[in-house]
């Protein structure tokens, strides 16, 4: 194989230029192979194989061979030719590899490999240069250079200015400055890019660069003044010393102002300072006059030229003090104030001051010190003197006006004096009110109000607020509250719901300083209202009308007025004539006159739904509106009137209770009994039966003969309309002295879960026993009944003697309506085989109500809701409301359990009170048992609950330092009625970072429902790291009070930098050796890509190899920077060190990277030796202990 693999091209090439190209030939079989020889066929001018020239050679499997070839092109020309190669095994074979050859006039860059840059020894830059040469025929094209590798900012282009175009066989020269920021070597590649193409357009010199700029180290204090006392001399000292190997010289020292106050002490010049050596100046001060001067001294370094120049003032110093409180303004205090005052006095020099005593004036009648330290009292620069300052226990009112002075005795005597006042008054706390008063309409579950507490004094106070009746109040805050001299603040005093129509308590705030107030509170309550009746019945209309308007008073119970604002029927044949809106006045009456629109007969019903509201407070009323027309009006009990066992010849009379169920004006004009006799009536007509009415009919049955009798009861009725309504009526007559207690038996009417017994005796009223045979049950209903004590045997019933039956009525496997049957009862009586009795009875269908929910949109966490639900009763039974499985936060207030509700569309207006505790969604579940039959039905309650006023957090996100942010506050009104902003302030650690844009104009109303937005912005501060957070505390005026919002202001800033946790450790290495790479991983861990330029050390113990990526690199959010780095310990034990890591993006910023290691080892290898001593006998001798090496410029300090 070959590599190039088919073609081998060289060119374009310029004109008389070497080049050199290879090509790689490799034994891709399996054996070895013996090569002879390798040439160009046909030969080309110019073109020639420069190795390999030994053949035959051996070419094992898998080995390489690479040939090369030079070509220096004699003419422009393009051509083809053949690199061949042969060989004799394993087999003899060539391989031919085509060899295409382009030579043009091009031009050709001629350079250096490298430049060596001069050692710098001076701060000044070193320049140096080299010359670029076209050798090609064709001018050549510079275009730009770069600078990169390891230490690009140590050199530096100074021209030629690019692109520029160099003509053929001439030469222009590169010069380049080099500028190291520490000692060491620099190394860096310059990139030339142009146009030729023999080096694929760009040329690589590398630079090579030293600095060993040697420095003297100065040890002496310029940053504070020389304190002189008048006429007395002062001196100030400065060190030069000398960290570098080799001597260096001071050549010249010059007093440049301050002449002829100041002299300079100092050795002869030139001095040399030795390696580890240093030099000593002196300079002395004496100022006569009260004066301060500048003192500026220049001293000269060779070889360098570098000047030094030391400058501080001298002269004539005042100590500058300050006392705290500034001004020493004690304000306004209670006469029963006997509590001490710090007071400091605060050294804001540069200098140390000696106090030699503290003194009061003016105030001594007030006050006094009743605590300070031990004199005379050392006061350095930034400390403190703190003293206490007894308020007495008798003193008069009024303002006191004196002074605090302060005795000096060091640097020089001095007594400062300090203005000093007070003014002791009566009292110390004032309220915005003496009462707080609270109403309450149904919906309301709490209450709060405002009472704003002022600091009459000048001293802050600490105050503590309790309540008096705990059970109806709260007041927040509720915990130890500082009141700043002559502010206010706010408490928020609450008042729940009383259980009671009243209740009253107290507000206490007691002070620190003998304050004492006292706040009423007083709160109502008014549970009343106009409540709507379950239903409303506008009875039955007759058949001869069509319509009928029915009047229905409805009361206010409460207090206060309440408007009825609008009403809906949900069926057209209703119609409310009352013109809404309107209002019932509190404690009053209003008339709702309601007609219906017959559309035929049968039973109407439809939903009315009044929506009303009572103070602040709205709600939805609803009631059943109920009508007949021309429906069943009369009752009758029993429906047929049954003789039964009438022995032949005797009589029995019966009543028949007639009911007037529904019909108004109803009048029975006469009655009609047919036949007559047996059946007969003494009952006088006509009678008025109003609706609801009784009456009971007698009707007496005497027949003559055995045998059955059927006949009828006529109602006649004219009023009104004329109407007859009939009952059948049935006799039996029989011959025999057995018979039942009751002619018939009539069992209640049941639902189908539940049973009715009954006992009923059967009577020989004869003489002869009779032989009861059996008992048995018949008729279309005979399957609802059951005899608990049927005869099952032969039973004798001696003459005079009863036998008991006991029947049993369940009627679950019956249909609805009435259920009838007998009893038979067989004997051995001739005229009585059979005796019988009726059983009568009725089926009723209980229909449980599938599940409700009741959606209540919105409503607010303050506000009691009562949400209220028609419970129908679709089945044929009474539903019996029995109770309700509730949730805490519900209750039924007066519902009377247990509740009937009438079948056949009967219905019950069941409202429940609704007093939420905490905002958001709401989905509860409520359980209504019913009966007879036990069962029960879901109510699901719906609602979003909203506070009356919510403001969102203002969520800014991660934000670098040197960038803005902004984001959102949303104010929002639930209530129905507007509410006003009183104020709004940023509070809070970083409160100075959050600003409005714009601000929002103040007082800002908010209607009802309504919400405004607010733009916050986040201007981090340069020293800003981390979550940054504020406080948005916004005052709302809602017409019953001031309440307090708060919401959270949130950003985070980062550096935007990379994030290096925190120290890093390295390890270990040898003292002065140098460590294994070592690596520090930082992740960038925001949400922004971080630009890295250079990371670098400080010192030259720590060397940064290089990184990966390389740098400058963009580090994207969640990617890592690795650095290589060695280090080189120059002591003993660990060592902390760091790096600077230069960011340009998202902010230009320098960020240190904290990194340890440990230096191990000695740092000098020492024995000890002791020196050779005499002595006589009796002598104390001193034995000499040397150390084996030198410890010279080892920095030992101690051993």
């Amino acid at each position: 194989e070959t590599n190039p693999d088919s073609l081998l091209v060289i060119g374009p090439v310029p004109l008389n230029i070497n080049v050199r190209r290879t090509v790689v030939l490799r034994n891709a079989g399996s054996e070895h192979t013996e090569l002879e020889d390798v040439w160009i066929d046909p030969p080309v001018p110019g073109l020639s194989i420069s190795a390999p020239t030994a053949f035959p050679r051996q070419l094992n499997s898998g080995d390489e061979l690479t040939v090369v070839l030079d070509y220096r092109a004699p003419a422009v020309d393009s051509s083809m030719t053949t690199l061949k190669v042969s060989w004799a095994a394993p087999c003899p074979d060539t391989l031919a590899l085509p060899v295409l050859l382009i030579s043009d006039e091009l031009p050709f860059a001629l350079l250096p490999d490298s430049l060596l840059f001069d050692t710098q020894i001076c701060e000044d830059p070193v320049i140096d240069s080299f010359m670029l040469y076209n050798d090609g025929q064709k001018p050549l094209h510079l275009q730009r250079t770069d600078i990169i590798g390891r230490d690009p900012g140590h050199f530096y282009m100074i021209g030629p200015r690019l692109p520029l175009e160099l003509a053929p066989d001439s030469s222009v020269m590169f010069v380049l400055g080099y500028d190291a920021p520490v000692n060491g070597e620099s190394l860096a590649t310059l990139l030339l890019r142009h146009d030729d193409s023999t080096t694929l357009g760009e040329s690589r010199i590398d630079l090579i660069g030293h600095r060993n700029v040697r420095m003297l180290t100065v040890i002496g204090d310029t940053a504070q003044p020389l304190p002189l006392c008048l006429g007395t001399r002062g001196s100030r000292r400065f060190r030069f010393i000398n960290p570098h190997p080799g001597a260096l010289e001071i050549t010249e020292i010059e007093l440049l102002s301050c002449t002829p106050f100041a002299s300079l002490r100092h050795t002869a010049l030139p001095a040399a300072v030795p390696s580890q050596g240093d030099f000593t100046l002196d300079i002395d001060v004496t100022v006569p006059l009260d004066t301060i001067t500048p003192v500026r001294v220049r001293v000269v370094l060779e070889p360098c030229s570098v000047e030094y120049l030391l400058r501080f003032d001298a002269g004539i110093y005042h100590p500058v003090l300050e006392v705290h409180p500034d001004p020493l303004d004690l304000g306004v205090r209670s006469v029963s104030d006997t509590s001490r005052i710090l007071a400091t006095v605060l050294n804001t020099d540069s200098i140390n001051v000696e106090v030699h005593s503290v003194y009061l004036t003016g105030v001594s009648a007030a006050m006094y010190i009743a605590a300070a330290p031990a004199y005379p009292y050392l006061l350095r620069p930034d400390s403190v003197l703190s003293l206490q300052l007894q308020l007495r226990e008798s003193k008069d009112a009024g303002r006191f006006d004196g002074s605090l002075c302060v005795i000096l005795s060091r640097p020089c005597p001095d007594t400062l004096c300090f203005p000093l006042q007070t003014v002791i008054a009566e009292g110390g706390l004032s309220a915005s009110t003496d009462t707080l008063d609270y109403a309450f309409a149904f919906c309301d579950t709490l209450q709060c109000d405002t009472v704003r507490i002022t600091n009459m004094l000048t001293k802050t106070q600490s105050l503590q607020a309790v309540i008096n009746n705990s059970a109806v109040y709260s007041v927040t805050p509720d915990t130890l509250v500082t009141l700043e001299q002559g502010s206010t603040r706010e408490f928020i005093v609450c008042s729940l719901r009383p259980l009671s129509a009243e209740a009253r308590g107290q507000l206490i705030v007691n002070g620190t300083s003998g304050s004492y107030l006292t706040i009423e509170l007083h709160t109502l309550r008014d549970d009343g209202g106009a409540e709507l009746p379950d239903t409303m019945d506008l009875g039955n209309i007759p058949r001869c009308e069509s319509e009928r308007i029915e009047e229905f008073t409805l009361r206010n119970t409460a207090g206060m007025d309440e408007t009825l604002l609008s009403a809906v029927i949900d069926n057209p044949a209703f119609e409310l004539l009352t013109v809404l809106p309107g209002v019932v006045p509190a404690n009053g009456d209003i008339v709702l006159r309601v007609r219906c629109t017959s559309p035929g007969p049968g039973t109407h019903t439809a939903i009315l739904e009044i929506f009303s509201r009572i103070g602040g407070c709205e709600r939805r009323s609803s009631t059943v509106l109920l009508a007949r027309h021309a429906d069943n009006y009369i009752d009758a009990l029993p429906s047929t009137l049954l003789f039964a066992n009438v022995v032949a010849g005797s009589s029995q009379t019966r009543n028949i209770q007639i009911r007037n169920r529904d019909m108004r004006g109803l009048r029975l004009l006469t009655l009609k009994i047919t036949p007559e006799p047996p059946f007969s009536t003494t009952f006088s007509t006509p009678v008025s039966l109003n609706t609801g009415a009784v009456i009971e009919i007698p009707v007496n049955f005497q027949p003559d003969s055995v045998g059955d009798y059927f006949g009828s009861l006529c109602l006649v009725f004219d009023r009104p309309c004329p109407d007859t309504v009939c009952i059948d009526m049935e006799g039996l007559a029989v011959d025999g002295a057995l018979v039942f207690g009751m002619p018939e038996l009539r069992f209640d009417s049941l639902a189908q879960c539940e049973e009715q017994v009954f006992t009923v005796p059967l009577n020989n009223t004869g003489s002869t026993p009779v032989t009861l045979q059996s008992s048995t049950l018949s008729g279309s209903g005979a399957a609802a009944y059951t005899i608990d004590n049927p005869v099952t045997a032969d039973e004798i019933l001696a003459g005079g003697a009863q036998r008991e039956f006991r029947i049993r009525f369940a009627p679950a496997s019956v249909p609805d309506g009435p259920v009838t049957a007998s009893l038979f009862v067989s004997t051995d009586a001739a005229t009585q085989p059979v005796v019988e009795l009726p059983l009568n009875g009725t089926r009723r269908t209980q229909v449980t109500p599938d599940d409700i929910e009741l959606d209540l949109g919105e409503i607010l966490l303050s506000k009691l809701a009562r949400p209220s639900t028609i419970i129908r009763n679709n089945g044929s039974a009474p539903l019996v409301l029995t109770a309700m499985s509730i949730p805490a936060e519900y209750s039924t207030g007066n519902f009377p359990w247990p509740h009937t509700v009438s079948p056949r569309g009967g219905g019950a207006r069941l409202t429940v009170d609704f007093a939420p505790k905490q905002a958001g969604p709401v989905r509860d579940t409520l359980y209504l048992i019913v009966g007879p039959c036990a069962d029960s039905v879901r109510i699901i309650v719906l609602a979003t609950v909203l506070r009356d006023f919510e403001q969102t957090d203002a969520q800014v996100g991660e934000i670098p330092v040197c960038e803005t942010g902004s984001a959102i506050v949303t104010q929002t009104n639930n209530r129905n009625t507007a509410v006003t902003v009183v104020a709004m302030d940023i509070v809070g650690a970083a409160a100075s970072r959050f600003t409005f844009v714009p601000q929002p104009a103040l007082p800002l109303e908010i209607p009802g429902h309504s919400s405004e937005h607010h733009t916050v912005n986040f201007v981090p501060e340069p020293q800003d790291r981390g979550l940054m957070t504020a406080e948005l505390v916004s005052v709302v005026d809602n017409g019953v009070g001031l309440f307090e919002h708060r919401s959270e202001l949130r950003a985070l800033v980062f550096d935007g930098g990379l994030d290096f946790s925190g120290l890093n450790d390295l390890g270990s290495s040898a003292l002065g050796t140098e460590s294994t790479t070592a690596t520090l991983v930082g992740h960038n861990r925001s949400g922004y890509p971080v630009r890295v330029e250079a990371v670098s050390s400080f010192d030259a113990q720590m060397r940064v190899l290089g990184s990966t990526p390389p740098l400058p690199v963009t580090v994207k959010p969640g990617d890592s920077l690795v650095v290589q780095v060695t280090f080189t310990p120059d002591r003993q034990g660990m060592i902390d060190d760091s790096l600077r890591l230069s960011a340009s993006s998202p902010c230009v910023v320098s960020t240190n990277i904290a990194v340890r290691y440990e230096g191990r080892g000695d740092l000098l290898p020492v024995a000890l030796r002791a020196g050779d001593v005499t002595g006589a006998v009796d002598d104390t001798v001193d034995i000499p202990v040397y150390l084996t090496e030198t410890a010279a410029g080892l920095n030992v300090s101690s051993w």
